[in-house]
């Protein structure tokens, strides 16, 4: 499974990182691309971290700057502070687009991470 994420998630950035043409002239310089991603600090943070220095490899050195909010990371993308975020849905980022005026692409798909509810006294959702 996390072998399956981590390809996911390389894919994305390189997706991300610009044109082919690029991409290749990056490859015969040995050029090292600068990414800045926004980030909540876990899961996405986390899984960030665990592909960085296979995107070194790559020439992609990734830069990390982690909210602990679901609004600062749009913010700074729509400021261009940071060249990508890692964090939402598409309902949520077409949602977010749509009240704040502003438009975002979505690059690829991420994971989507399960949701569990415990509770000792609310026995069905509908409580």
């Amino acid at each position: 499974m996390k072998k399956i994420l981590l390809v996911l998630v390389t894919a994305l950035f390189l997706v991300a990182c610009g044109n082919s043409d690029k991409s290749a002239k990056n490859s015969e310089t040995k050029e090292t691309q600068k990414l800045k991603v926004a980030a909540t600090p876990v899961p996405a943070g986390e899984i960030l971290n665990v592909v960085k220095d296979d995107l070194k490899k790559e020439g992609i050195e990734l830069e990390i700057v982690e909210f602990n909010d679901y609004v600062q990371p749009n913010k700074v993308l729509q400021s261009k502070e940071v060249d990508a975020n890692l964090f939402q849905h598409t309902p949520y980022m077409e949602n977010f687009g749509k009240k704040n005026g502003f438009e975002m692409t979505a690059v690829g798909k991420i994971y989507l991470p399960t949701l569990a509810l415990y509770s000792k006294k609310i026995k069905i959702l509908t409580n």
